[in-house]
């Protein structure tokens, strides 16, 4: 009857009755053993050293020993082989011995490899003379397999070899994940790198702007203008320190997960199994310790280089820069003949909130009755229709700077921004190239102009929002005047054809207009310091007489 195969896939043992194999040890060491032994000098029996050299008959010595031994000088040119015997006549003596550059080349190789650090082997802690080969998954620890029989009897135990590779694989997958991170920082602080160049330029054009609009004033105003250059020499200031800041945080936390993913890298060439254990878990601590640490970090730096308001233009008419700087804002309501039909205009159209019932009557049918209740007439082209919730300001804006604020602290879903007069009204806000808003949708905040929408990164909701509109140099900021006056977001080139109007959507709650306030004044160095400036020329107006 043939034997069946084994079921582990390894060969059966030879029968007793086969011929013998000839005994010859091959193992590098013993191989290497044997290539010593004919790398030994015949005269100090010991390694041959550098140079070699080596008679006609073939056998190898040390220079020293072989011009030591041939010494005098009758004998010097007359050598016979220490080993053989056999005489040989060299006319320039052991000089003239040639070298054997093999012999040397080996024993070069054999001394590098002997300088390598030898592997480590870890042997169990709870008996010092086994070596550790399993793992302990209940205790997760390596152990021997005398601990299998002793305190791990029960445990879940299994190959060292197989939690290497896992263990192996995980820290892999995870200096991989630190490379990425530290490839992100490392362009984002190039881009700080490029923001503190932008700022420094920007810095520079704005005094120069400062210089050149002060020497057209009378000497009256020269003292003043020392000041405005000191706020613009200290907002600059506040944003290089900001950002200098951020970009040495970066560059700490950057080295610091270079060290780590050096750690990790030296941690992967360790080859005791047990050693790289028990270094595997240590390591992989850190790196995720290290990756926390890079994606904490601000994506945005601290401080952009658009200095606002610090352009002044004195070549108008100094009745026009006076009207730039208005005491008290501009007042004004919302337009009720621009109000989507749903909505409904309360406390002298200082209040926008959805009207409940129309929008269940509107749901409810479509023809054309539905449109028709006291002012709201399907035939007015200023009022905005279909799924496009807004309302826009009773006011026209071209020129200087206007400030206002709405209460949104009821609303869950609104729009808040400014728009051109002659907006699509069937358009929702901020989704054409005239119209620039943020907005809330649930718990998300965006910011919408044209196409784009950006997602705005709001720790707190705000409850008062401040709108300020500086038609002059193009610029639309959002504050959280509960938090300081925290910028929430800033469009850059809010500029449209004819005049810009304030806009509103709402799709749940209510929003509450506050109008007729001034800009707050900003201290922080970072923070907006057109109000000032403007209230500063008006001064000096008043000064010459204006």
């Amino acid at each position: 009857m043939m034997a069946a195969p084994r079921k582990d896939g390894l060969d059966e043992p030879p029968p007793p009755n086969s011929l013998p194999v000839a005994c010859v040890d091959t193992t590098p060491q013993a191989v290497m053993e044997t290539v010593l032994s004919d790398l030994k000098c015949p005269i100090c029996l010991d390694l041959l050293t550098v140079p070699v050299l080596m008679l006609p008959c073939q056998h190898n010595f040390c220079q020293t020993c072989l011009r030591d031994m041939f010494q005098g000088p009758y004998r010097s040119r007359r050598i016979r082989c220490p080993v053989c015997r056999e005489e040989f006549w060299l006319s320039r003596g052991v000089d003239g011995v040639a070298r054997n550059r093999l012999a040397e080349k080996v024993l070069e190789t054999w001394q590098e490899e002997q300088a390598k650090p030898k592997p480590k082997t870890t042997m169990c802690a709870d008996h010092p003379d086994e070596r550790v080969n399993l793992f302990c998954q209940t205790d997760d620890r390596a152990i021997c397999a005398r601990c299998v029989i002793t305190h791990h009897r029960h445990h879940d135990v299994t190959e060292l070899g197989r939690v290497f590779q896992w263990k192996k694989a995980h820290l892999e997958a995870s200096l991989e994940r630190l490379d990425q991170t530290n490839g992100e920082l490392d362009s984002f602080i190039e881009l700080l790198n490029s923001v503190i160049m932008e700022v420094k330029d920007k810095a520079e054009e704005e005094k120069s702007k400062v210089t050149s609009a002060y020497d057209e004033l009378i000497s009256l105003l020269e003292d003043r203008k020392l000041g405005l250059m000191a706020r613009v020499e200290e907002e600059a200031g506040g944003k290089l320190q900001e950002l200098g800041e951020q970009a040495d945080t970066c560059r700490d936390v950057l080295e610091n997960s270079r060290v780590v993913s050096a750690q990790a890298r030296l941690a992967l060439d360790e080859t005791d199994l047990g050693a790289f254990v028990v270094l595997a878990g240590q390591t992989k601590q850190r790196i995720d310790q290290a990756v926390s640490m890079v994606r904490d970090m601000a994506r945005l730096p601290a401080a952009d280089s658009h200095f606002l308001h610090a352009g002044i233009d004195l070549h108008r008419e100094k009745e026009m820069v006076i009207s730039l700087s208005q005491e008290e804002g501009t007042r004004f309501t919302l337009d009720p003949r621009t109000a989507h039909r749903e909505l409904v205009l309360r406390h002298g159209n200082t209040v926008v909130a959805m009207d409940a019932e129309r929008r269940t009557c509107r749901h409810a049918s479509l023809d054309s009755s539905a449109c028709s209740s006291g002012s709201d007439s399907c035939g007015n082209s200023e009022r905005f229709t279909r799924f496009s919730y807004s309302v826009l300001g009773s006011v026209f804006l071209s020129n200087g700077t206007h400030y206002w604020e709405v209460d949104v602290s009821a609303a869950t879903t609104y729009r808040l921004g400014v728009a051109s007069s002659r907006v699509a009204r069937e358009k929702s806000l901020g989704c054409t190239a005239d119209a620039w808003c943020i907005s809330r949708e649930g718990g998300d905040y965006f910011a919408h102009h044209d196409v784009q929408i950006y997602m705005l990164s709001i720790q707190e909701y705000p409850r008062m929002i401040g709108v300020l509109l500086d038609c002059e140099h193009g610029t639309l900021t959002f504050f959280d005047t509960m938090r300081d006056y925290a910028v929430v977001h800033r469009f850059l080139d809010v500029r449209g054809e004819g005049p810009i109007c304030p806009a509103f959507s709402v799709g749940e709650g209510h929003l509450v207009l506050y109008t007729g306030r001034t800009a707050p004044e900003f201290h922080s160095s970072s923070a907006h310091s057109g109000k000032v400036i403007y209230n500063f020329i008006n001064l000096m107006g008043r000064m010459v007489g204006y």
